[in-house]
């Protein structure tokens, strides 16, 4: 049971970071470094589901905009993951970062205001 004034966002960090720990086992058999920016479609779609599932965890927050609650939406990412595998079937050449970028990267448009779009248009 948490006591009274436990930060929430404490809890959820330390949880992650169990689950990161206890999956980082699968991480250490294959490569202890990743480098997302060189990591292929090809090589993301060889892996396990447990290395996948840290892969995504880190663009999920990759992706996560600084005012943006600190909740994780497992549906949402089990979406992206599959949007993904799709994506990098048809492009196994692809870097997994322009792949992320389609299908979990922000409209540049996003965030600035009706105004501002307007006046763009004239």
């Amino acid at each position: 049971m948490l006591q009274k004034g436990t930060n929430m966002n404490v809890v959820c960090a330390s949880l992650v970071a169990t689950a990161a720990l206890l999956m980082a086992s699968s991480v250490a058999a294959e490569d202890s470094k990743v480098d997302l920016s060189k990591l292929t479609c090809k090589q993301f779609t060889a892996y396990n589901n447990d290395n996948r599932g840290l892969v995504m965890m880190w663009f999920e927050g990759y992706y996560t905009e600084d005012d943006d609650p600190a909740t994780i939406d497992f549906q949402k990412m089990a979406g992206d993951l599959a949007q993904v595998l799709i994506y990098c079937g048809n492009n196994p050449d692809t870097d997994m970062v322009t792949a992320t970028d389609g299908i979990m990267g922000k409209d540049e448009d996003e965030g600035k205001d009706k105004d501002d779009n307007d006046s763009e248009a004239k």
